[in-house]
């Protein structure tokens, strides 16, 4: 064989930014003599145990041929079988380096493939042609079959398409190819290829390389033998290249070859002068450096160098220059990129195009965003009281004073001891003093002055008011009182009916015509979603402050004057004269998921935290005869637990109001008859329940449980608020102010109409319908009976302003609320204001 055929090609491999480029080139079609695969079988199995190279990108030079096969000329060559073995060899080595390479190979194909090029395709994984790159097996036109790259394609496009393209023999288009799995995909020319190869070669560079390497042992699994299957295929090869019928063959292929160069070079010579040859065309084009990083605003060169077929620099070559982003950098004739100013919080990205004769390469440029000059923190300064907290802003400009936004920003408190700050600067008063606080993006400072007033004794009204447009009645709110709901009162008389949603700075959130007076509004402990029972028997349903569905759950259920919600925000009781139990998760969430229609009232509903018990009551009138009815609903099980009649004597004996526990394990009842029920039992697997009654002599408005169940707290229609202590386990109602063992003082006139204690039992307020001159008023007690806010401040800090807005009405509260921290409190008086309190932790 001749060692000067030999040494006409070339094998080069360029890696950046984690991908390897293995490049061969030869003049002849790009054909490949068995040097040429050694060289190429080498590179490849470099690039793989390259640790910079995550993807290997293997290409030819030229625009019209990917590559012909094995070297027309060598095949020839063959004398004996041992060397028609060695050359048939040749390809196996390149195949089974590119299936054994540990990383991804992604091969581009710009033109037409023949013979053993298409195991070459076949051995990648991933593979990108032009829509003229046509294939063929052509081995048989010679007398010989795709023995050896047969097994690879064999593998990767399955029995039936290897043989069509073994007996076929002749050209498949490219769409054929893609159809049956030889090409991955298809681009329309060239430029397109060039982008397509680099964009999904820079997509893998930046993926998980042990994920990469452990996905091709799967898709080449089953392979481990092809040395030995290829070598008996390429003996099979070598010994038929011998035969005559073979030799025969060859001679009559080649002599169709040369009788076409002939027709070329007529038609080139023209029978005249020949002119001088031309310059020859780049057949590739690399720019360097093939990663430019810049700051805004900054510059950087970059060098196109064109190369023929032979890999030969080309000088006095045009250079067109793109740039794929001119917001991120420009680049000018000469190549030199000039970075813009990106303001954005990431660096800029683009790529820097140089095209010469048609073939073009590409550089990565990246932009590093603008840096933050300064920082300013507002408001400043700050004054809080123990337990409040602000939010603070910190606001990002550049030198040019614009404002930048999406940087990192890191708050830090001067004295966490006085003042916390949170990641996203929230501010906390801690203990009374000063302290700053400040922000810093980039190496650049901004502060704030807070100052933390020392705690006050008792609960003091906030500059905030809220009016609304008629009485207020019912209402919920969020735990911390960040989101308030309250809907309009029963004998105001305006005719709006707004549900008011409001936050605990006095803000309106949003304003809802809720169709009538709200006797019902429970909410989410974060106020996610929300749930409000009107006098025209309708149900809505509320996500944040947007009105989500509304309607009749059950037709004729008159008005609707109890609801409930579980603290997930998925179920939801109503009450009417029908218990309705919802879905609120459901397709259709006003859809009834359980309906009580055994009951003739129904007023009463609570969820445990955990989800699971629902406890309702209300009022069963049967033949004239009323009862007080509690029971539990199992929501797992869907079945009810828990059934109690309990006979009453009252004109009306309908129960009220219920708490129960988290544990589903407790329940507290009141009733209108002036009756409290303590139920028990003692697992939540058990359907046995104890219970004890007590009578309070008063009607009950309203009862609430900590969250462990260890105490209670009944409002009533008397001037007496209850506290009951419930640590023990026995059904009994031992209840006392826990250190004189006499109700709740001071007296409250008219009763009172809602109550709530806290979970930890630190904080327990009411509101009054009130009496004679003095209105309904809001009391707020610690857990040890303390008043920290009643008549007295109460008359001084809302009396006036409150008679002032009510007129001759005689305002009553139907809602009130402290946070579980017990720093804020709120009030909503049928005098139509919502009044906000603030003060120290109890």
């Amino acid at each position: 064989m001749s060692d000067a055929a030999l040494s006409a090609g070339t094998v080069q491999t360029r890696t950046a930014d984690g991908i390897a480029t293995v490049e061969f080139a030869h003049p002849k079609g790009n054909s490949l003599p068995s040097a040429l695969l050694v060289e190429l079988a080498r590179a490849i199995r470099t690039a793989g145990a390259d640790p910079a190279a995550r993807v290997i990108v293997l290409r030819s030079t030229g625009s019209s041929t990917f590559c012909a096969g094995a070297s027309f000329d060598e095949f020839l060559a063959v004398a004996t079988a041992e060397e028609g073995q060695r050359f048939f060899s040749g390809f196996s080595q390149v195949i089974r380096a590119m299936v054994e390479a540990p990383k991804f190979v992604l091969t581009r194909v710009q033109g037409q493939a023949a013979g053993g090029a298409l195991g070459l395709i076949a051995a990648s994984d991933y593979s990108i042609a032009v829509r003229s790159a046509r294939a063929k097996l052509s081995e048989l036109q010679v007398g010989i079959g795709p023995f050896v790259v047969g097994v690879v394609i064999e593998r990767k496009l399955g029995l039936a398409r290897f043989m069509n393209l073994g007996v076929h023999a002749d050209w498949h288009d490219a769409e054929w190819c893609e159809r049956h799995g030889l090409y991955s995909m298809l681009v329309d020319d060239e430029a397109a290829l060039d982008a397509a190869v680099a964009a999904h070669a820079t997509r893998l560079a930046a993926a998980n390389p042990e994920a990469m390497r452990e996905m091709k042992r799967i898709f080449w699994r089953g392979t481990e033998g092809w040395e030995a299957e290829m070598s008996q295929r390429a003996a099979m090869s070598g010994r038929m290249v011998l035969s005559e019928f073979t030799k025969d063959a060859l001679a009559k292929f080649r002599s169709r070859i040369a009788l076409a160069l002939i027709a070329l070079s007529a038609v080139a010579c023209g029978g005249g002068p020949s002119e001088p040859a031309p310059d020859p065309t780049a057949a590739q084009v690399s720019v360097t450096p093939a990663t430019l990083t810049l700051a805004s605003g900054a510059t950087g060169q970059l060098t196109a160098t064109p190369r023929d077929g032979a890999g030969a620099a080309l000088t006095g070559r045009k250079v067109t220059w793109t740039s794929q982003d001119t917001t991120i950098a420009k680049v000018d004739a000469a190549g030199l990129v000039t970075a813009q100013l990106v303001r954005a919080a990431t660096a800029g990205e683009t790529r820097i195009t140089a095209s010469v004769d048609g073939k073009s390469a590409t550089a990565s440029v990246t932009v590093s965003p603008v840096p933050v000059a300064r920082v300013v923190v507002t408001p400043t300064p700050l004054t809080l009281t123990i337990g409040e907290t602000r939010q603070l802003t910190a606001t990002l400009t550049d030198a040019a004073g614009v404002t930048l936004t999406g940087r990192t920003i890191t708050w830090l408190s001067g004295d966490s001891t006085k003042v916390r700050v949170s990641s996203t600067g929230v501010v906390t008063a801690v203990a009374a003093g000063t302290s700053s606080v400040g922000a810093i993006s980039e190496g650049q400072l901004g502060t704030a002055s807070v100052s933390v007033a020392a705690p006050s004794t008792s609960l003091t009204l906030r500059d905030s008011l809220v009016t609304a447009t008629q009485g207020l009645f019912m209402g919920a709110a969020s735990r911390d009182l960040s989101r308030i709901a309250v809907g309009p009162n029963v004998d105001g008389t305006s005719t709006t009916r707004e549900l008011l949603f409001t936050d605990f700075t006095g803000t309106v959130l949003a304003r809802h015509d809720v169709g009538g007076a709200t006797w019902a509004v429970a909410m989410t402990p974060d106020g996610a979603r929300t749930v409000v029972g009107s006098d025209d028997e309708q149900v809505y349903v509320f996500q944040g402050t947007a009105l989500r569905n509304r309607g009749r759950p059950l037709t004729g259920n008159t008005q609707v004057r109890g609801v409930a919600i579980s603290d997930d925000g998925r179920w939801a009781g109503t009450g009417g004269q029908r218990f309705v139990l919802l879905d609120l998760d459901a397709a259709s969430p006003l859809d009834p998921v359980f309906v009580d229609s055994t009951l003739t009232q129904t007023r009463a509903m609570d969820f445990a935290s955990g989800g699971r018990w629902l406890a309702y009551g209300g009022r069963q009138e049967i033949s004239g005869r009323q009862l007080s009815i509690v029971a539990v609903y199992d929501l797992t099980s869907r079945t009810r637990v828990l059934w109690d009649t309990i006979p009453t004597t009252a004109e009306n004996g309908e129960l009220r109001s219920l708490a129960i526990s988290s544990d589903g394990n407790r329940i507290i009842a009141g009733d209108w008859a002036g009756r409290l029920h303590y139920y028990v039992r003692t697992n939540p697997a058990s359907t046995t329940w104890t219970r004890s009654t007590q009578d309070v002599a008063s009607r009950i408005y309203w009862v609430d449980l900590t969250a462990d169940a260890s105490r209670a707290v009944v409002g009533t229609q008397g001037s007496d608020l209850r506290l009951y202590d419930l640590s023990s386990t026995a059904a009994t109602l031992a209840w006392k102010r826990p250190a004189t063992g006499v109700p709740l003082n001071p007296p409250m006139d008219g009763g009172q109409r809602t109550v709530h204690i806290t979970p930890d039992g630190k904080s327990i307020s009411a509101g009054t319908r009130g009496g004679g001159s003095g209105g309904g008023q809001i009391f707020v007690f610690d857990a040890n009976g303390n008043v920290r806010l009643g008549r007295a401040s109460f008359a001084t800090q809302v009396a006036g302003a409150w008679k002032a807005r009510a007129g001759a009405a005689d305002p009553e509260v139907w809602f009130v609320r402290v946070s579980d921290d017990g720093t804020r409190a709120v009030m909503a008086s049928y005098g139509g204001i919502l009044y906000f309190f603030t003060g120290n932790a109890p």
